[in-house]
């Protein structure tokens, strides 16, 4: 695994734009990447990071196919391709949907199962917010005209469930997850899976299948936790077949599962 060039700090838009660059390497003696120093780069999928190295929170700003962020701790770890952090993937899933946490994010990643408790109560508190939240309407010609405000701010609402979909499915569906319950049934990692499961169920199913229907390793993962977590079997059957379309496999998991008792909702949840 080749670094990118040396240096102790890639400045801002270093690779902003670059259209070739699929692996983003931050080399070992590297302390800071500012930020756009790898915005809007449209094929970067992963990138490896040195553990304590500062990264502004708009360095990947605008690479929205980010997917993995590994951290290592030397230059031996990074050529041998061994992370510190267990969840590439949750991490990259987060700080997408959450740049702010930058900083707290990797410092918890990097300190390996510390992560997770502070992810799960992370989530919850997002679960909670208003969907709404952080919405700025578009001001088309001015601060008294509008363009649209309704729909434009359906679309963001619309956008931000899935996301919170997104985001619980990926915790449900990591390799942790299941483990972590069957050695504390009681723990704040039970209760928040517990609600991230209750959350998903309580959606439109229609945002949950539109993640099924993504190319690639992410949509199997959540075609795979629809039957593993016997997803949305309180909601009648020929919607969802209605949902799944064409899709053979889907439509027979739909078929063959057994219904079951409704699940506490997530709201109920919340009140325990």
């Amino acid at each position: 695994m080749q670094a990118i060039e040396r240096m102790k700090v890639i400045g801002k838009k270093e690779h902003y734009l670059d259209k070739e660059m699929e692996t983003a390497i931050v080399p070992p003696d590297c302390t800071l990447v500012e930020d756009w120093a790898f915005g809007f780069c449209p094929a970067l999928t992963k990138t490896w990071i040195p553990s304590g190295c500062r990264v502004s929170e708009k360095a990947f700003a605008g690479s929205d196919g980010l997917e993995e962020i590994f951290l290592y701790a030397d230059a031996q770890a990074l050529e041998l391709g061994r992370s510190i952090n267990e969840d590439p993937m949750l991490l990259a899933l987060w700080i997408k949907n959450c740049p702010r946490d930058m900083e707290k994010a990797l410092k918890m990643a990097g300190e390996g199962e510390a992560f997770y408790p502070w992810f799960d109560e992370s989530l919850m508190r997002l679960l909670k917010q208003p969907d709404d939240t952080g919405f700025t309407p578009f001001l088309a010609g001015g601060e008294e005209d509008y363009s649209d405000e309704g729909e434009e701010k359906k679309a963001y609402i619309r956008k931000m469930k899935k996301e919170k979909i997104r985001l619980a499915a990926c915790r449900l569906f990591s390799d942790r997850a299941d483990e972590d319950v069957e050695k504390e049934p009681g723990s704040v990692t039970a209760v928040a899976l517990d609600l991230f499961q209750s959350y998903i169920n309580e959606s439109d199913p229609a945002l949950y299948f539109s993640l099924i229907k993504e190319e690639g390793e992410a949509g199997e993962m959540y075609r795979k936790l629809f039957s593993r977590r016997q997803l949305f079997s309180h909601v009648d059957r020929d919607r969802l077949l209605g949902l799944a379309g064409e899709d053979v496999t889907l439509r027979a998991m739909i078929l063959t599962r057994k219904k079951e008792e409704r699940e506490e909702s997530f709201f109920d949840v919340l009140t325990l």
